[in-house]
């Protein structure tokens, strides 16, 4: 089978196209009924080879009412009229793509009121990146708002924070409830029977260009044996991570399995602390800033600290669906070229530095109050 993480955008509109079952291609001009497995990114690159082209077919004539509010629920046998030859306006993907190997600082986005907001999902507890009550609702919350404003997509983006992070992944998006989430780690899909099966689900997913780089870390109590030096010092051990965080740099290191580890997955990374500080678990697998606030928050910073040398790095990303074409290979594909420029033009770098001040200064406020 066909890998479509391996193969480019048009690639995989291509497979789509192939696979939809569709009788006849659209044709400028026309009707057209909808066929299963269509979308109107698929329409509009069989039309004219620019999936990015949708929003005009959309928009045009009275196809916005058949479709209804969300583009995105076509049904079979719909009848939709094909805007006239050469007034698909919309930038395409390839004018994105040439553009992208040019780093220029964008022009102001134009703001139309007619294209639907892009609904993303996140949630708290995981500052500095997203923390609703956090300055600009977190790092990777302003990042993200200012790639897609960088952007050349008309949307504006609405993003909504619920803490159900498990759902985020196996019922939200699936459901087409929201478009997007962040941030989320990638696994190594090139063999999903590998990852863990709460991992596997990621690799029905596409993945943005990194947002950040952090850190998996392990901990353990100052007063526990320390003398582990690698991942297979682990084996044996009781490791607690939060349900639903990524467990994949175990899981390549042959750490889940028979006769490996014991995996305790509470709700929250606070549970896995307090589990720690009780004796109930041997180390925490934890993102380093949320390892750092947590433990300053549960009074632990100065009786729990990493094992040096038992990092991981984990690259943060926005995540789309594939059954979404439009968020996966259209609104993904331009955000990515928004965070090239605003990396480009110092914006991102920017961000960055402003978090992680705000958060050292958040950590030594809290540890000095202890």
């Amino acid at each position: 089978m066909l890998d479509k993480s391996k193969v480019g955008v048009f690639g995989a509109l291509m497979i789509m196209c192939a696979t939809s079952g569709a009788m006849a291609a659209p044709t400028c001009g026309q009707p057209y009924t909808v066929q299963p497995g269509d979308s109107l990114s698929i329409i509009s690159y069989q039309m004219d080879g620019a999936a990015a082209n949708w929003r005009a077919i959309y928009d045009f004539g009275t196809n916005r009412n058949v479709v209804g509010e969300n583009p995105s629920n076509l049904l079979i046998g719909q009848v939709l009229q094909m805007p006239p030859c050469g007034q698909t306006t919309t930038r395409s993907i390839s004018a994105s793509l040439a553009q992208r190997t040019s780093l220029t600082s964008a022009p102001t986005p134009k703001r139309s009121a007619r294209a639907l907001p892009i609904d993303i999902v996140t949630g708290s507890g995981y500052a500095p990146h997203t923390e609703e009550d956090w300055h600009a609702r977190g790092m990777l919350t302003e990042v993200v708002e200012a790639a897609f404003a960088a952007s050349d997509l008309p949307n504006t983006v609405e993003i909504t924070f619920i803490n159900d992070w498990w759902s985020h992944l196996n019922r939200l998006l699936p459901t087409n409830k929201y478009a997007m989430t962040f941030p989320w780690i990638q696994p190594n899909c090139a063999d999903v029977s590998l990852l863990p099966e709460d991992m596997q689900i990621r690799c029905s997913y596409e993945f943005s260009d990194p947002l950040y780089v952090d850190a998996i870390r392990m901990y353990a109590a100052n007063s526990s044996d320390r003398n582990i030096t690698s991942f297979t010092g682990l084996l044996g051990k009781n490791i607690c991570r939060p349900k639903g965080w990524s467990t994949h740099h175990l899981a390549e290191r042959g750490l889940i399995g028979e006769k490996t580890i014991t995996l305790l997955q509470p709700a929250s990374l606070e549970d896995c602390f307090t589990m720690l500080e009780r004796g109930e678990v041997d180390f925490v697998s934890g993102e380093h800033f949320s390892s750092e606030t947590t433990l300053a928050k549960l009074g632990l910073d100065g009786l729990v600290s990493d094992i040096r040398g038992l990092v991981h790095p984990a690259t943060l990303h926005l995540l789309a669906h594939r059954d979404n074409p439009e968020a996966a290979y259209v609104w993904l594909e331009q955000f990515n070229i928004g965070l090239d420029r605003i990396k480009a033009s110092g914006e991102w770098q920017r961000i960055v530095d402003d978090h992680i001040a705000r958060f050292r200064e958040k950590l030594t406020e809290h540890q000095s109050s202890q």
